[in-house]
């Protein structure tokens, strides 16, 4: 009887016991494929109206106007390359004279998206080529190179629009010059305000 019962409690201890202490080989556990991330792809494409204020210790001139724009984030979304061009007109100047400005060229904007991506805020430093004509007795035509530094913030609605507002300073290099007079001889004053549509992989 005590035989019967000890073997009895042998046999309870061995089957409560796990399978590796009972010496029994486990097949293998099944391979776990990782979880691919990718970083979503996005740009946007837009419309630009774009106030500009320039003083100078003899005259303060403003220009106006509005262009094309456009950008892609990568890098995580922490960096943003834009490109644009654009047509303003500058009023303000002493002698009466209009000129139309024409600018093409780009910016570098460094941030990161905020908010569940639903904001974006950074800095960019920028370079653009300017063609000024000028109307007036002898129409003619002049270039300058403009340098400048802002503050971008960008925010993304609806899963596919873009509102972003810029504010910054520039400075032409050189002056956009005729042979009577000059115009973007100072550091000027520059607001902007964007309009646009995000391509690529939607927002969350």
């Amino acid at each position: 009887m005590r035989r019967a019962t000890l073997l009895s409690a042998c046999t309870v201890l061995l089957v409560a016991l796990p399978a590796s202490a009972q010496g029994v080989a486990l097949p293998p556990a099944p391979a776990v494929a990782p979880v691919a991330t990718t970083t979503p792809a996005r740009g946007w494409i837009g419309v630009e109206q774009r106030d500009v204020l320039g003083v100078t210790a003899s005259k303060a001139t403003y220009d106006y106007g509005v262009g094309l724009i456009a950008g892609e984030w990568f890098a995580g979304e922490h960096a943003q390359p834009i490109v644009e061009a654009g047509w303003s007109r500058v009023t303000g100047i002493s002698n009466g004279d209009t000129v139309d400005v024409f600018r093409w060229g780009g910016k570098l904007a460094l941030g990161s998206a905020l908010t569940r991506e639903r904001l974006w805020m950074g800095g960019a430093a920028g370079l653009v080529v300017q063609a000024g004509w000028l109307h007036g007795p002898s129409n003619s035509l002049a270039w300058a190179v403009s340098p400048s530094l802002s503050g971008i913030i960008q925010g993304r609605l609806a899963r596919r629009l873009l509102v972003g507002g810029e504010v910054g300073v520039e400075h032409s290099i050189p002056h956009l010059s005729w042979n009577d007079f000059s115009i973007f001889n100072s550091f000027r004053l520059t607001l902007a305000v964007q309009f646009g549509v995000i391509l690529g992989d939607p927002l969350p």
